[in-house]
């Protein structure tokens, strides 16, 4: 056990008492015995917490040392342990347009340094993160979360004939929080669409009613985009300091029309 210093800009630094399991039964066992305790993955979710006015915890158990937790198994479906970063899972996606959607998230997400840093399982397990590029992702490829108690071990893609991709709208440069995102993934002969979005709402979601209402006629980048203002009425976006809910609302069916233009 060691300790972890995180800088709070209002009050000064902070320190946790940081618990480094080496396997899942021992991060259970630490959970138990420390109900209160964050696990942590990367831990650049919880370094940012004093700029959302949450406190640090006083204790944290880290994953990097659970063995397996960051293993890769390239078959059908392609399995990313909960500890491997995003740039790692750009690297071995590259190139696989079923999946294409995860890759650019990934690649989009955060600046390169962060991208060494941020975990899969960290992106999934960040539920209060209404600006996730990854769980959009994840949600469009109908992507399988596998946990043990509360820890996520592993992500699972199935692979399939379909193309994929993921369009995000910033506020002035990339690597910084979306302002709108759309995870896209589409089956040609079938015409079936699979519709994620993120940074509209509180929480990534499917958004179903519009997946319907795009399989009912063609796929056009013109028919998407309008089928995504008609549903807008559907979405409670949040607001953030100097991007209104209004704003979000307002840029979505464009993103929409740019996603479906890269797929056709």
């Amino acid at each position: 056990m060691n300790a972890l210093v995180f800088q709070n800009f209002i009050s000064g630094p902070r320190q946790s008492r940081v618990h480094t399991p080496r396997t899942l039964r021992e991060v259970n066992e630490l959970q138990r015995a420390m109900p209160h305790a964050a696990v942590i993955g990367g831990a650049t979710w919880i370094m940012r917490a004093p700029l959302r006015g949450t406190p640090i915890p006083a204790d944290v158990i880290a994953l990097s040392g659970v063995a397996g937790l960051d293993e890769i198994k390239i078959s059908d479906p392609i399995t990313f342990g909960s500890m491997v970063t995003l740039e790692s899972a750009a690297r071995i996606l590259k190139g696989l347009s079923d999946l294409a959607a995860l890759r650019e998230a990934c690649v989009h997400a955060a600046t390169p340094p962060l991208r060494r840093m941020i975990t899969l399982g960290g992106s999934v397990a960040a539920a209060d993160f209404h600006a996730s590029d990854i769980v959009p992702a994840l949600l469009c490829l109908d992507a399988e979360i596998i946990s043990e108690e509360s820890v996520i071990t592993e992500i699972r893609l199935p692979r399939s004939q379909w193309v994929s991709c993921h369009e995000r709208l910033t506020w002035r440069s990339g690597g910084e929080y979306s302002v709108a995102s759309i995870s896209l993934s589409y089956d040609p002969p079938t015409g079936r669409v699979r519709v994620a979005l993120g940074s509209i709402e509180s929480t990534p979601r499917r958004w179903t009613s519009v997946e319907q209402a795009m399989m009912a006629e063609s796929l056009t980048p013109h028919t998407a985009a309008r089928v995504v203002h008609a549903h807008l009425a559907e979405l409670e976006p949040v607001t953030s300091p100097g991007i209104p809910g209004s704003y979000r609302l307002e840029v979505l069916p464009t993103v929409m029309e740019r996603a479906v233009r890269r797929l056709l």
